[in-house]
């Protein structure tokens, strides 16, 4: 990667979703803030199109969005380094139902109900442009980020992480 730009930076989410009575989650962290408008939230995400959960949310629309306190770096670990369909991600004593149906993890900093506003199709990603239909604030705590998460969690573990995100790379880079 570049050195422009600090990807070990950013914040770490959990996105959750569902399509039919499958539950998806999947962690992002190409999100950012697009817009200045005071009445509502827009923000964009960054998902690749090959990862089931991004298959989801992209028929459904919604989704919720979690901001991982730093103790909550094992559950980020787990949506991190699995894929939705190969293993279930989701323990029930983590999460509850939210009023949209969709999962929602009850020690989240902050979550809020997102639906998708536009997209952009990139080739190896989809570019979301999405508006917050409702916030909820639950702790004042630290936000888990990338490089606290690479910090935290085993040699093995972050290795399993390098190798997912090198084995993601080479699957989303357009063959030439």
């Amino acid at each position: 990667m570049s050195d422009f730009f600090d990807e070990k930076n950013n914040t770490i989410y959990l996105l959750t979703s569902k399509l039919g009575e499958h539950h998806f989650g999947m962690i992002a962290t190409w999100v950012c803030m697009a817009s200045l408008r005071t009445d509502e939230i827009r923000f964009t995400l960054s998902l690749s199109k090959f990862n089931d959960s991004c298959e989801s949310i992209m028929k459904t629309g919604k989704f919720l969005i979690h901001k991982f306190p730093k103790s909550e770096y094992r559950t980020a670990y787990r949506f991190g380094s699995n894929h939705s369909k190969k293993i279930d991600k989701f323990f029930e004593d983590d999460f509850e139902i939210h009023s949209s149906g969709l999962k929602l993890f009850k020690r989240a900093t902050k979550f809020g109900y997102a639906e998708m506003i536009n997209t952009m199709d990139t080739e190896d990603r989809f570019i979301l442009y999405c508006r917050l239909i409702q916030i909820c604030n639950f702790k004042n705590q630290d936000t888990l980020k990338q490089k606290d998460l690479f910090e935290l969690v085993t040699e093995e573990e972050r290795s399993n992480l390098s190798s997912k995100y090198q084995n993601d790379s080479q699957r989303d880079t357009p063959s030439k």
